[in-house]
């Protein structure tokens, strides 16, 4: 029995997919789930402005060199945004050693870093004229 020239490349074309879709999705994991260096921790400041876009967002994270790819950051903040999860305005830190979705995970929930020391001994009104 003799197979037709066709099956061949179709399984070749087959092959091809497979092997290319694979590295796609290993390279997905890899600049999503994993951090750009574990060992030494740059500490980055970042604003993130009331409405601003996320791919404004991306674009200071690749500015800053805390992703590996603009692409899959681009599908990964598409797909969390369907999924209903934001991200929220606000000043951050974020470090090297963190990956691109643990860095999502704290814009979606903003930052409230205002710290009020309030001498002891005040009453009310003078707490009032600090605030």
């Amino acid at each position: 029995m003799t197979r037709r020239p066709a099956f061949y490349f179709f399984l070749i074309i087959a092959a091809i997919f497979s092997t290319t879709l694979g590295f796609a999705c290993y390279y997905y994991h890899q600049s999503v789930y994993k951090p750009i260096t574990a060992a030494a921790d740059r500490k980055i400041d970042l604003t993130i402005q009331p409405g601003e876009s996320g791919f404004s967002v991306i674009k200071k994270l690749n500015d800053h060199q805390l992703i590996r790819s603009t692409f899959f950051a681009k599908i990964f903040f598409i797909l969390q945004q369907k999924k209903g999860l934001g991200i929220q305005a606000g000043d951050y830190k974020l470090g090297s050693s963190m990956s691109l979705a643990e860095m999502y995970k704290i814009f979606q929930h903003g930052t409230f870093d205002v710290k009020l020391t309030i001498p002891e001994g005040l009453r009310l009104e003078e707490i009032a004229q600090i605030v």
